[in-house]
């Protein structure tokens, strides 16, 4: 392989990651807040690499920037994307435990509070 081809490559690599880039900005600046997406991610298991679903929901700063934990809406995109919006398997298994009920809701998790006080009052 000669310098041509690995400048070549190079430059091939430059303009794909350009173009992710471009991507991911477009998907950052077209969130919603508050909104669950959704991603595939492959998990490495004892017994082979096994599908599983992500959920993301991104929240506003203090400084008005979006984010969910500490990754930002590009972040997630270019490391972990692409996002879907509805749930693309719900069949598969989720990677952060079962959520079957969203996080963002703050009245189940009041009455999941609520329900755990009265068993340790009774």
């Amino acid at each position: 392989m000669g310098w041509v081809d690995s400048l070549d490559s190079v430059l091939t690599q430059a303009r794909v990651t350009r173009k992710c880039r471009r991507r991911a900005w477009k998907f950052e600046k077209s969130v919603r807040v508050g909104h669950v997406y959704w991603s595939i991610e492959d998990c490495k298991q004892p017994w082979g690499d096994e599908p599983m679903v992500q959920k993301w929901v991104f929240k506003k700063s203090r400084l008005g920037h979006l984010h969910c934990g500490p990754h930002s809406p590009a972040f997630v995109w270019l490391n972990f994307g692409p996002l879907y919006v509805e749930d693309p398997a719900p069949h598969m298994k989720r990677l952060m435990g079962d959520d079957s009920e969203p996080e963002h809701v703050p009245h189940i998790k009041l009455q999941r509070m609520k329900k755990a006080l009265e068993r340790l009052a009774a």
